[in-house]
């Protein structure tokens, strides 16, 4: 399985700690069944461990190109040179097989489970960790804790469980774990969807940008440059690349928070519209240039790796920046 990334690609660089975490739980799974089945007897030496660690898996590698020629693996299997691109290669099948589902390491298995024909790994790997879920609590490893401090936001640092209650209004902010992963490095994210279906959809609120961005924006969007402008996240959708917040509701928008509203694409393109004709006013929105966005299990991933601290409940306040 080939991860194809780009270092200037935002959401390649949360595909990238996915499939690390893919590929290391592999590894922790088959460490702890080698150390049974061989009960606890010496390995002969690192290299034909590590050999035996991952037998029954497939190989995993990531290939930056942004200093790789990536468009002619791209292109051999019938890809677009569209960044982040996964692709499983089959032992003796010519053809690759594109993923293209949620980002997240059980939607991983599954996907690998359906097209590899040694899945009995797949199963039993499934199994162990189901059974790590359902270890109680005393008897589970120690918990990561996190430290939440929201200045900003008013919240009160505290200490979370594992899986801490992600909801509407809560604060993600980005640990050291996230490094220079652009643009998620320094990042603080308020959640504004949550659901156990869709997943959930964040905006980045300290990354400012000019109205500049926009080369070709016409005349008739000279009144919208009055409105705050920030990167959102890096998930866009072609031709619509704006959403919003608004300080009062609106058709199609949800609350976040007590006045505070989250319009995605389709509201946010009803108002941009109002906004040219004249028709309503910039003021209480704040325009975001893309949003982020997670599978329900992948962001808990991420928060169990370390990635991000939490709050503990939404936010009461939200900081609106100056026009």
């Amino acid at each position: 399985m080939v991860l194809f990334s780009n270092s200037w690609c935002g959401f390649c660089q949360r595909a990238e700690l996915v499939v690390r975490e893919l590929h290391r739980s592999f590894k922790s799974f088959s460490s702890y069944s080698d150390s049974v089945s061989r009960n606890a007897q010496d390995v002969h030496n690192e290299e034909k461990s590590e050999e035996y660690v991952m037998k029954g898996f497939p190989a995993i590698y990531m290939i930056d190109c942004t200093s790789n020629e990536c468009h002619h693996l791209l292109k051999s299997a019938g890809m677009e040179e569209l960044y982040p691109a996964l692709l499983l290669f089959p032992a003796e099948n010519k053809s690759a097989i594109a993923y293209e589902g949620g980002m997240s390491v059980s939607h991983l298995i599954e996907f690998l489970e359906s097209h590899v024909s040694n899945s009995r790994y797949l199963l039993e790997y499934k199994g162990f960790m189901w059974k790590k879920r359902m270890t109680p609590q005393h008897d589970a490893p120690q918990a990561i804790q996190f430290k939440v401090s929201d200045k900003g936001s008013g919240n009160v640092g505290s200490e979370l469980p594992s899986h801490p209650g992600v909801v509407t209004g809560s604060i993600l902010t980005a640990t050291k774990k996230l490094g220079t992963a652009v643009p998620f490095d320094n990042a603080k994210v308020l959640i504004v969807s949550a659901d156990s279906h869709e997943g959930f959809h964040g905006l980045i609120i300290n990354k400012r940008l000019s109205w500049g961005v926009f080369k070709d924006l016409d005349s008739s969007m000279e009144p919208i440059k009055h409105a705050p402008l920030f990167y959102g996240g890096p998930v866009v959708v072609q031709g619509y690349h704006l959403v919003s917040l608004s300080r009062v509701s609106s058709e199609g928008y949800m609350q976040v928070i007590p006045g505070v509203y989250y319009g995605n694409i389709v509201a946010t393109s009803r108002v941009v519209t109002r906004i040219k004709l004249g028709e309503q006013s910039v003021n209480g929105l704040w325009f975001f240039l893309g949003y982020s966005g997670w599978g329900y299990n992948q962001l808990f991933d991420e928060l169990t790796e370390g990635a991000w601290l939490v709050s503990v409940k939404p936010i009461e306040h939200l900081d609106w920046p100056k026009s």
